[in-house]
């Protein structure tokens, strides 16, 4: 039997930098780290591009260590050597088998201590969260009850990503405990290749401190604890796999806490008025775009919410012009089940880093949010002057924020450069990109549910339009005891 190996085994898929037609599509952990300069990033779904990423950046803290803080960073020039220290450590004798994913002896992320010959456990497609399994249907997959080929990368990458984002459930019920990538936007920051990606998502003691933690030890090299690198190498669950890759087994594993008690190093804080801080989460059907200036809070004075590894990115002040960054989640229902993956990649400039660029973006965002209602009303008022039983409000609000998605890198570029906006966006005067935005995709989306081709319709349109059109162009309060003068909106009838 062929125990494949994860560190010489092809398994990681990613993208070349070059466009040569003789590089593999997937590769081994030996060569992500040898020719991590050479590979431009990861090609992967969003869980998995996740929990390679932990995986990758808790082997070369195995084998680099951690620098004290910012300056030891650089005076130690952490990393220089990343291509052959990693390696080098992969294949030291008391780690090398761990990286089996089958065989008689060690296992990667998996243990048989507690099974016997007689358990039966559970088809692999059943832990793959986009495939279906019984009574778990998905749009793209039709595959029926007969047992499904896999190959050993395909279930290697499966069993990391279960481990990552284990959800319980009616499959392992008697297990406790979520995995830790879980119920949490995770941050990576992209770099030019796959090197700099990996030490860009390298954190330091003094940040790892601040958070209450210590750095422990990879669940490979011995018992698992609750620090960093057993949370980056995670093993919620006791795996093993059957050697024809058709079943796995499962039972309870390392428990990790979650936060409050710990936090995540890629989840951002999401503080609450009055209530104890969370982790910001993505929310289904809305775009991630609308909580950039969350994910960027940088100010100490207000609690540093952001993920560690940015925190840590910013103290060594490697924060240039432009920032590439990954967000992603795999969305948990209250159900136990996988409701969504969701993904976005960010370009942002210096100054949305910054107090005056996140207050510049966080006030477009409560802008939008709050001609949302305007048009909720709107179309509301419009359907019940019609006597209509169901109004396409959700229709209509879908077409505003399905406009305003493809048209947020405008607010994303006024943040670059909020010296420049010092009308406030929505007010009167206001014609900044994003203030004109608003009102284009306000006026599209009600033109495009609330038709006006009958006398009825042309008086329903107007009645519901003007208290849109009053918060779309308002007008500022005159001084007391100055007269006011009459106006009239135009329609656009």
């Amino acid at each position: 039997m062929n125990n494949f190996n994860l560190i010489d085994q092809p398994w990681i898929p990613i993208r070349w930098l070059n466009s040569a037609t003789d590089n593999p599509t997937l590769v081994s952990l030996h060569d992500a780290f040898t020719r991590a300069h050479e590979i431009a990033d990861l090609d992967c779904l969003p869980h998995e591009r996740i929990a390679l990423t932990r995986l990758l950046v808790c082997i070369a803290h195995a084998a680099l260590g951690i620098p004290e803080d910012a300056e030891d960073w650089l005076d130690i020039d952490f990393g220089h050597d990343l291509q052959s220290t990693a390696p080098s450590y992969l294949q030291r004798e008391d780690i090398h088998p761990h990286f089996n994913l089958l065989g008689d002896g060690p296992r990667f992320l998996q243990s048989r201590a507690k099974f016997s010959s007689t358990d039966v456990g559970y088809p692999l497609s059943k832990i793959s969260f986009h495939l279906s399994s019984g009574n778990n249907p998905k749009l793209l997959d039709h595959w029926g009850e007969d047992p499904r080929p896999w190959t050993e990368p395909s279930a290697a990458l499966t069993l990391l990503c279960l481990q990552n984002f284990f959800v319980g459930g009616s499959m392992a019920s008697k297990v406790k405990g979520n995995g830790p990538a879980l119920k949490s936007l995770q941050m990576i920051l992209l770099g030019e290749n796959l090197a700099q990606t990996i030490l860009k998502n390298c954190l330091d003691s003094e940040t790892l401190r601040s958070s209450g933690n210590g750095l422990g030890s990879p669940s490979w090299e011995g018992q698992a604890d609750t620090q960093l690198l057993s949370r980056l190498s995670p093993t919620p669950c006791d795996l093993w796999l059957t050697d024809d890759l058709s079943r796995i087994l499962i039972e309870q594993g390392t428990q990790q806490p979650e936060c409050p008690a710990y936090r995540d190093p890629y989840a951002t804080i999401e503080p609450i008025k009055d209530k104890d801080d969370r982790l910001l989460r993505a929310k289904p059907g809305q775009g991630i775009w609308r909580d950039l200036h969350l994910l960027t809070n940088l100010n100490k004075a207000q609690g540093q919410n952001a993920a560690l590894n940015l925190q840590a990115f910013n103290e060594r002040k490697e924060i240039g012009e432009n920032t590439p960054l990954w967000v992603g989640e795999l969305i948990k229902a209250k159900d136990a089940k996988i409701e969504d993956a969701t993904e976005s990649t960010f370009t942002v400039p210096h100054k949305l880093f910054s107090d005056e660029g996140r207050h510049l973006y966080a006030s477009g965002i409560e802008h939008c949010d709050a001609i949302s209602k305007k048009l909720y009303g709107a179309i509301k008022f419009y359907g019940t002057t019609l006597s209509q039983e169901k109004p396409p409000i959700a229709e209509g609000q879908k077409h505003y924020w399905h406009t305003l998605d493809q048209e947020h890198r405008k607010l994303i570029a006024m943040s670059a450069t909020p010296e420049n906006y010092l009308t406030q966006i929505g007010s009167e005067h206001a014609d900044d990109p994003w203030t004109l935005s608003v009102r284009q995709a306000a006026r599209q989306a009600y033109d495009a549910v609330c038709p006006r081709t009958t006398p009825r319709q042309i008086q329903a349109y107007t009645a519901g339009i003007k208290p849109l059109l009053r918060a779309l162009f308002p007008k500022e309060k005159p001084p007391k005891g100055a007269k006011p003068q009459s106006t009239q909106a135009n329609l656009n009838l």
